[in-house]
C-alpha cells in the first residue's frame, strides 16, 4: 500500500471516522490547498460495550452505531446548507482493534542490487506474514489482514535517504511500520460503506498510532527521542521512539474506567462521588476536606497505572534504549490533573523509568486547534483533529518513498 497515493482527486469534502475502544467518532471536513483543513461538523457516539466478547459480536454493534452517526451527519449537513458531495472516507482505528508493529531489517550483499517492488514485497512479506501468524495466536479469535505498511526510514550504505525506489546499493536498512486488523472488522467497514454510498467511493483505513506519531514528528521534529503515551478509557497505548522511529509498540488494558473503579474500591466512594470530586477541582474551588479526597484519589489513580506502565516498558524497551521523556495526551480532567499532580514541586514523583525521572510535556488540545478551522468550536477531540492534521499533511507534500 501506498500512503501517500490517497489524492489522485480533489474533492470537495472528506469525512473522517476514528474508533478508538467503544467509541465512535465522525467528522466532516474540507481539505484546502493553500490554508489549514476545516472542520464542519464532528460528533461521539457509543459503541454497545457488551458486544465486544468477540469481534463479530462488537462488528454488529460497530456498523449499528456508524449507521446511525451517518444518518445524524447527513442530517446536520442538510441543516447547515452544504450541499457538495462527500469525496473521499478515512476510518482511523485504534486499539483493541488493530495491533501495530515495527521493525529495523537489514539486508547485505558483496555485489550491488537494484531496489524495486520484487525486491521490497521480497524482504518484507516474510516479516510481515511471521507477524501476522503471531498476532493470530496471541490475540486467539478470528483471522487478521495487514491493514497498512509503511517506511518511515531507510539508509543506504549507512546513510538517510528519502528516495529507494531504483537505487542501486550493498547495503540496506528499512524501518518498517505495519497494522493489522480482525479481517471481520475490515471487510464489513468497507462493504458497508460501499452499499451505502455506492462502488465507487473513495475510502481508505488506517491505524491511530500514524496518526499520532506523524502528528509528534512534526510537532517537535528535534525531539527524536521520546516515550508517547494515550491513556483511553480502557486501554493504555504507549509506544517508544528511538532516533526519529518506532523502537517499540504496547498496550495494557488499565485506562480512565479502571483507574477509577479502583479508587473507588480502595477510598470506599462511589464512582459517581469520585467523578464529581474531580469535576469540581478542575473546574471549581475544593473545600479543605474535598481538597485532600481528590488528592488521595488522585495519588491513587497515579500510583496504580504507574505500576502497569512500569511494567510495560521492560518488554519493548531495554534500559540502554529507553528515553527519559514522555509526551501525554490530556483530553480529559483526570488525566490534566495527573499531569498537574506530577508536576508540582512538593509532589514526590511517582513516575519512574528503571529508577529515573523522565520529563513530561503534556499535549492539550489547544496544540491542535492551531492547525485546524474552527478547531475550538469541536471541543475534546485531540484525536480525530490529529487523524486531519495527517490527512492534511498528505494532501500537500510529495511521496517521500515512491
Amino acid at each position: 500500500m501506498n500512503l501517500f497515493s490517497f489524492f489522485k482527486k480533489k474533492s470537495s469534502l472528506t469525512v473522517v471516522f476514528d474508533i478508538r475502544e467503544f467509541t465512535l467518532t465522525s467528522a466532516v471536513t474540507r481539505i484546502y490547498k493553500n490554508k489549514k483543513p476545516e472542520i464542519l461538523y464532528c460528533q461521539d457516539f457509543k459503541i454497545d460495550e457488551s458486544e465486544l466478547i468477540l469481534y463479530k459480536k462488537y462488528t454488529a454493534s460497530l456498523l449499528k452505531t456508524l449507521d446511525k452517526g451517518i444518518t445524524e451527519m447527513h442530517s446536520i449537513i442538510q441543516k447547515m446548507g452544504i450541499k457538495e458531495e462527500i469525496g473521499q472516507f478515512f476510518f482511523f482505528i485504534g486499539s483493541p482493534w488493530v495491533v501495530s508493529q515495527s521493525k529495523d531489517i537489514k539486508y547485505t550483499k558483496d555485489k550491488e542490487f537494484t531496489i524495486d517492488d520484487a525486491f521490497l514485497k521480497r524482504i518484507l512479506v516474510s516479516q510481515e506474514n511471521n507477524w501476522q501468524k503471531n498476532i493470530e495466536e496471541t490475540q486467539g479469535s478470528g483471522s487478521w489482514e495487514l491493514l497498512e505498511e509503511k517506511i518511515i526510514q531507510a539508509k543506504l550504505n549507512g546513510y538517510k535517504v528519502d528516495k529507494i525506489y531504483d537505487r542501486k546499493t550493498k547495503d540496506i536498512e528499512i524501518h518498517l511500520f505495519t497494522s493489522f486488523i480482525p479481517k471481520e472488522i475490515i471487510n464489513k467497514l468497507n462493504s458497508y460503506i460501499e452499499e451505502k454510498f455506492g462502488q465507487k467511493t473513495d475510502q481508505h483505513s488506517h491505524s491511530q498510532t500514524l496518526s499520532s506519531f506523524t502528528f509528534m514528528r512534526d510537532l517537535f521534529p528535534n525531539r527524536n527521542n521520546f516515550i508517547y503515551i494515550d491513556i483511553g478509557k480502557k486501554i493504555t497505548d504507549i509506544y517508544v521512539v528511538r532516533e526519529d522511529i518506532i523502537h517499540g509498540i504496547s498496550s495494557f488494558p488499565f485506562g480512565e474506567d479502571a483507574i477509577i473503579e479502583s479508587v473507588s474500591k480502595k477510598e470506599g466512594l462511589t464512582k459517581e462521588i469520585i467523578q464529581s470530586l474531580i469535576n469540581i477541582k478542575s473546574h471549581g474551588k475544593c473545600d479543605e476536606e474535598s481538597e485532600r479526597k481528590v488528592n488521595n484519589i488522585i495519588d491513587d489513580g497515579l500510583s496504580m497505572w504507574v505500576e502497569k506502565f512500569n511494567e510495560s516498558i521492560p518488554k519493548i524497551c531495554l534500559e540502554k534504549d529507553v528515553p527519559f521523556e514522555i509526551f501525554i495526551i490530556t483530553n480529559s480532567d483526570l488525566l490534566n490533573l495527573f499531569v498537574g499532580r506530577i508536576k508540582q514541586e512538593n509532589y514526590n514523583h511517582p513516575v519512574r523509568i528503571y529508577g529515573k525521572k523522565p520529563s513530561i510535556t503534556q499535549i492539550s488540545e489547544g496544540t491542535f486547534n492551531n492547525f485546524i478551522i474552527n478547531g475550538k468550536i469541536f471541543k475534546k477531540q485531540p484525536f480525530i483533529k490529529m487523524d486531519i492534521i495527517l490527512l492534511d499533511k498528505l494532501d500537500k507534500q510529495k511521496p517521500l518513498y515512491a
